[in-house]
């Protein structure tokens, strides 16, 4: 009889008498194997999120990733997309799909850049706050720090863009910081 894999990790290597065979630990789980337990994790991992649906059930059931005809139609079924066998998303987006999802995405980006505008002005106002000295004092001491163009570059328009924010800020009505 010829050396062959048996199970996952095993393989023949020498037959005692013949009707049978030592087994040794080899090596590790084929690739299919590790495919097919990726596999099953993923039905796990969907069903703990979402809950039991077709798309896991499929997995389960086949060890596979459906075609993307099946899978286009478990898709629809669970109303989403779901991994075809061949790496796309199925169902395809429509053309309005795509443009709802570039909206989103826009107004996501729009989002996060306020955020950002609202933190670098919490934190200079901050930084600003905790200067206790004289401006005169601190620019007649002719320190190295300010010999640097991006303050001049900068300060006038920071000094109008807070200005005009602290305008904005009362006419909203904002209240005065707590004591």
């Amino acid at each position: 009889m010829k050396n062959a894999a048996v199970g996952t990790s095993l393989k023949l290597v020498e037959k005692i008498e013949p009707n049978s065979a030592e087994v040794v630990v080899l090596e590790q789980p084929s690739d299919r194997a590790l495919e097919k337990r990726l596999l099953l994790n993923s039905a796990d991992t969907i069903e703990a999120r979402i809950g039991k649906n077709a798309y896991s059930d499929y997995i389960r059931h086949h060890r596979r990733l459906p075609d993307p005809k099946e899978a286009s139609t478990i898709g629809s079924l669970i109303g989403g997309r779901v991994r075809a066998s061949d790496g796309t998303l199925q169902p395809l987006l429509s053309n309005a799909d795509r443009e709802w999802r570039r909206q989103v995405r826009s107004r996501r980006k729009e989002a996060a850049r306020r955020y950002q505008q609202i933190l670098r002005f919490r934190q200079a106002i901050v930084a600003l706050a905790q200067n206790e000295d004289d401006p005169l004092e601190l620019i007649a001491g002719d320190s190295v720090l300010f010999d640097v163009d991006e303050i001049a570059q900068n300060m006038d328009r920071a000094l109008d863009w807070l200005s005009r924010f602290a305008e904005e800020w009362h006419r909203h009505g904002k209240k005065e910081a707590r004591p």
